[in-house]
This record gives structure tokens, sequence and C-alpha cells, in this order.
């Protein structure tokens, strides 16, 4: 990713022009974390029916998709898995699930302390001064 070679653009190419227009009022636009999620996902789900003016959604409605929307729930559903997509990797490459455990810091499991340091820098140059931040559970 940091070298620019991947198939698609990297995530700061990606997102902070969408940030930045949204930051000047340009576009309307919901940032939403999935640590916050993790957080608090009820809240989550009544801040985009907020967003999308449904604010008189009851709280049995939002309970209920929260429910639908844990990773559980949606590991026990076959659609939320990428196997059905035509040319998923996920389908064609053996991977068993497209959803892995969820929770805040689990790239813990993957970098190495050197890897972190390195991603951190990178992070800190795109991020800097932006006014977006992100939770990853340090």
């Amino acid at each position: 990713m940091m070298k620019g070679e991947i198939a698609h653009k990297d995530f700061f190419e990606w997102h902070m022009p969408w940030w930045e227009r949204h930051q000047k009022g340009e576009i309307n636009a919901l940032w939403l974390h999935y640590e916050d999620m993790i957080e608090d996902l009820p809240a989550a789900v009544r801040k985009i029916a907020n967003f999308m003016g449904k604010e008189d959604m009851s709280d049995e409605v939002v309970a209920s998709i929260a429910d639908q929307s844990t990773l559980d729930s949606m590991k026990k559903n076959p659609k939320a898995d990428c196997k059905w997509l035509p040319g998923s990797k996920h389908a064609t490459e053996g991977h068993s699930m497209h959803l892995r455990k969820g929770g805040k810091g689990n790239w813990k499991d993957y970098f190495t302390e050197e890897q972190n340091k390195i991603f951190d820098e990178y992070m800190h140059k795109h991020l800097d001064g932006s006014g977006l931040e992100f939770d990853f559970g340090n």
C-alpha cells in the first residue's frame, strides 16, 4: 500500500478528498467509524437513521437493526459473506469467510511492532492537521 503497489487506490488517496469536501460543507456525508460501532452499535444505528432523516425511529426498531448488524448475526447470513459473488477471491481461493472476528485492535494480531511503527508514520503523514482521527484500539 505504502509503495503504491495496490490494485485500488490508497486508503488516504481515496478518503481524504471526500473528507476535505465534507469539512468544507461541499458534500453531505456521514463519517462513521467501525470502532464507534463496536463501542455502541445502537447509537451508530441511531446516528445513521438521523442522518437519513428517520429521527422518529423507535427504540425497538433501532435495537432490531443493531441486533441484525452484529458480526455474529451477519456470519449466520450467507448473503453477508462474499462467497456468492461471482469472481470473489473468497469464493475462488478457498477463503472460509469474508467476515473475520471483528473487534478493536485486531491489527495487533497481524502487524509486527516494526510494521506498526511504519504504518503510524504513514498515517500521521496523511492525517495530521486534517481533523480526521481514528481509534485503532491501541
